[in-house]
C-alpha cells in the first residue's frame, strides 16, 4: 500500500500542512520538526505521489525528439516517432508533449542550432541523434548544464554528458555484419562498403566492427573500398554500378545505412542477384521486397520503435521519478532477417505499423518544428 503525507503526519504526530512544509522545505516549522517529519518519511519509505503533482501544476513536460531527417526521406525514422508517440499515449495522463523536431539539413551546424533553440525554450528534455557526436557534444553538455537532460538514440555522443544512449551495440552489429558476410563469400573475395555519412558514429561504428572481424577471421577477403552515399538511395545506386562495372571479380557489398534500395538497384541492372551477395540494415518495405528477391541476402535490425518508445520513457522517469541515471546503454535486440524468415518478419512489420497508425497516431497531437524548412 502506498504511503501518504496522512501516514507521515499520524507517526510525527504533526498536521498534514506540516509534512508538506518539511518535505518541500518551505518556512514555517522549526528545524527539529523538519527532520523528524524527514525521519519518519524514511522510516516509512515514503515515495512522492507524482503524478498527482504533474496534474496538480497542470504542466506540461516538454520533450523534443531531434532527428537529423525527415521520416517521409527516410521512412526508419517514421517508426522511431510511432514508438515516442505510443509512450506520450501511454503517458497522456501525465501531461507530456513530444515535439518532432527536424533541421533544415542533415548536418552538424543545423542540429547545433535546433539545440540552441530547444535550450533558450527551457524544454524539459531532449532526446537527439546526433549526426556527429564530436561537434555535437558541446550543445548537449550545454543544455544538461541548463538543467534539460538529454538521451542520445540511434547514434551516440559517448564523450559527451548525455544521460544514456538507447539503440544497436553498432560495433558488435558490425562485426557480425562482417562474420555474416565472411561466410556468405566462402571466405574469400572482393567486398565494397557503402556508408551513409563518415561524421555519424553510428555509421563508423558499423563499419569499424565489420573491418575488424572480416580482417581478423578472414584474411582472404578483400575490402577494396568504403564510400559516402549521405542515406541517398540515387548515389548508392552510381557508387554500386560504376563499382560493378570496373570490378568483375566484387563479390560482396555491405550497406551501414540508408542504400540498400539504390545498390539493389544496380545489382539487378548487372545481372549480378544471387551472385554479389548484400548485408544491410533495417526492416523497411523496401528492404523486405529486396529480401524476397534473393538481392538482400541478410538484414540487421536495430528496431526503431523501441529507440523512440524508451528514449522518451527515460526521460520521462529521469525527470518525474529520479534523478538516477539508467545503465548509460540501453541497446536492442539484434535479429537478423533473411529469406528463411521474411515473410513471419513482414507481417508482424505491417501489424505494428498498421496497429500504431490506427490506434495511438491518431489520438496524438504532435507538435511540428518551426525549425524545419
Amino acid at each position: 500500500m502506498r504511503v501518504t503525507v496522512h501516514d507521515i503526519a499520524r507517526g510525527a504526530n504533526v498536521s498534514r500542512a506540516t509534512v508538506h512544509r518539511a518535505l518541500h522545505s518551505r518556512p514555517g516549522i522549526s528545524e527539529d520538526t523538519k527532520q523528524r517529519v524527514l525521519l519518519v518519511a524514511k522510516h516509512l519509505n515514503y515515495k512522492p505521489y507524482v503524478l498527482a503533482r504533474v496534474l496538480a501544476t497542470r504542466k506540461k513536460l516538454q520533450i523534443p525528439i531531434v532527428i537529423p531527417v525527415d521520416e517521409n526521406e527516410d521512412p526508419l525514422w517514421y517508426q522511431v516517432k510511432a514508438g515516442a508517440r505510443a509512450i506520450s499515449y501511454e503517458l497522456r495522463d501525465v501531461g507530456i508533449q513530444t515535439q518532432w523536431v527536424v533541421p533544415k539539413r542533415w548536418d552538424s551546424s543545423n542540429q547545433i542550432a535546433v539545440m540552441e533553440e530547444l535550450i533558450e525554450k527551457k524544454v524539459d528534455g531532449i532526446a537527439l541523434a546526433p549526426v556527429d557526436a564530436n561537434r555535437l557534444r558541446k550543445v548537449i553538455d550545454k543544455a544538461v548544464d541548463s538543467g534539460i537532460p538529454v538521451v542520445t538514440f540511434n547514434t551516440d555522443a559517448p564523450e559527451s554528458r548525455r544521460v544514456c544512449f538507447v539503440g544497436q551495440d553498432l560495433l558488435t552489429a558490425g562485426r557480425i555484419a562482417g562474420e555474416l558476410m565472411g561466410e556468405l563469400l566462402d571466405r574469400k573475395g572482393k567486398v565494397l562498403i557503402i556508408t551513409g555519412f563518415h561524421e555519424t558514429l553510428a555509421h563508423r561504428q558499423r563499419v569499424q566492427g565489420f573491418k575488424e572481424q572480416v580482417q581478423r577471421y578472414f584474411p582472404d577477403i578483400e575490402i577494396i573500398g568504403v564510400y559516402e552515399n549521405h542515406d541517398k538511395p540515387q548515389e548508392a545506386y552510381s557508387i554500386s554500378r560504376k563499382v560493378l562495372k570496373y570490378c568483375s571479380e566484387l563479390k560482396g557489398i555491405y550497406i551501414t545505412a540508408g542504400g540498400p534500395f539504390g545498390a539493389g538497384q544496380a545489382i539487378k541492372d548487372v545481372g549480378k542477384v544471387g551472385i554479389v551477395k548484400m548485408i544491410c540494415f533495417d526492416l523497411l518495405e523496401e528492404t523486405i521486397q529486396l529480401i524476397r528477391e534473393g538481392i538482400v541476402q541478410l538484414s540487421i535490425q536495430q528496431d526503431p520503435f523501441f529507440q523512440g518508445y524508451e528514449s522518451v520513457r527515460i526521460l520521462y522517469n529521469y525527470l518525474l521519478i529520479n534523478h538516477d541515471s539508467p545503465q548509460e546503454f540501453v541497446f536492442t535486440n539484434l535479429a537478423i532477417a533473411c529469406r528463411g524468415n521474411i515473410e513471419i518478419l513482414a507481417r508482424q512489420h505491417i501489424k505494428n505499423v498498421d496497429t500504431v497508425a490506427n490506434q495511438v497516431l491518431e489520438k496524438i497531437s504532435y507538435a511540428k518544428s518551426t525549425l524545419r524548412s
